[in-house]
């Protein structure tokens, strides 16, 4: 399903980044635009003006954009703080695994998996069509799947149920941050 990699890539996945919003040359892949992009010698430069408002690519992937857009509100207080910490102290809202667990030579080669924060790990779907995918989960704590409530012990691989409308996310210790059961 191509709207597996949109979706991932364009909005709900960026619930899990710094700045949450869509973005894109609003083409959809598609030639002639609404509108074209020229260069001062004429040439055509990028194809855009596609309707890209939530409710523009059906109910389907407008109820799963709303879902996350909620999440997100949900997480205001969590967001917060890791802004502060990044002003005050330099921390990165992004981590790669290998921040928060030095010593897990594994989280030292996962390179489709981050923390956002020290504690929300966010495994995204980026192959098209697949509902499912394997995640590692670092160190030697426990692990909350979100969207299931399902515990795990770090530093072993598990198989996420991925179906379009989540994006495997866990907690470490259980912190979520209010936002178990919403994924």
């Amino acid at each position: 399903m191509i709207w597996r990699t949109f979706l991932t890539n364009h909005d709900s996945c960026s619930t899990f980044l710094p700045v949450m919003r869509n973005h894109g040359d609003r083409s959809l892949g598609e030639p002639g635009g609404k509108e074209e992009i020229r260069a001062a010698d004429g040439s055509i430069r990028l194809q855009s003006g596609a309707d890209n408002e939530l409710w523009s690519f059906g109910d389907e992937m407008e109820s799963v954009i709303v879902k996350y857009i909620k999440l997100r509100e949900s997480l205001r207080p969590y967001l917060r703080e890791l802004f502060r910490q990044a002003q005050e102290e330099g921390q990165p809202l992004v981590r790669g695994l290998f921040y928060e667990f030095p010593e897990d030579e594994t989280a030292h080669s996962i390179g489709d998996e981050y923390l956002f924060g020290p504690d929300l790990l966010v495994a995204p779907v980026v192959e098209a069509n697949a509902e499912a995918r394997d995640v590692y989960l670092p160190g030697e704590c426990e692990w909350v799947e979100l969207s299931t409530g399902r515990c795990w012990k770090g530093g072993q691989i598990v198989r996420a149920h991925a179906p379009l409308d989540v994006i495997p996310v866990f907690a470490k210790e259980g912190r979520s941050h209010g936002i178990q059961g919403m994924i």
